[in-house]
């Protein structure tokens, strides 16, 4: 595989010297740029060590993410995570609204509480 990396790698930097960005060899160039990325599996980063965590998970949660496959890159799994973590967040200020009457609240209530607030701060 590094074989394979390293003849892409010197055909990006042969490509890259004689290429300038609105050459026609442009499109050549970022094919090669991104094969080379997965090729070693870098992220725009040169020489990145790559780790594989196993996670065991129910299939509850599996389910719940909306997970298709058994891998996962990082960054997609922080954006479910992320995702969830906020839809949980909402359902507790929800929860939070009902039991202390928040939301029952108009419009002009919430209006009325912003500008008392306000004025108090004001008169300080």
């Amino acid at each position: 595989m590094r074989e394979v990396a390293s003849c892409i790698l010197k055909l990006l930097f042969f490509v890259n010297s004689v290429c300038t960005p609105d050459c026609r060899y442009e499109s050549i160039r970022k094919k090669l740029y991104f094969a080379i990325c997965h090729v070693m599996s870098y992220n725009e980063q040169m020489y990145r060590v790559m780790k594989l965590l196993n996670v065991p998970i129910d299939e509850f949660e599996y389910a719940k993410l909306g997970l298709t496959s058994d891998t996962i890159s990082f960054r997609d799994l922080k954006e479910k995570l992320n995702i969830d973590y906020a839809k949980e967040a909402l359902i507790q200020c929800n929860d939070i609204a009902e039991r202390t009457g928040l939301s029952q609240l108009s419009l002009d209530d919430i209006n009325a509480e912003i500008n008392a607030i306000r004025n108090a701060k004001s008169s300080h």
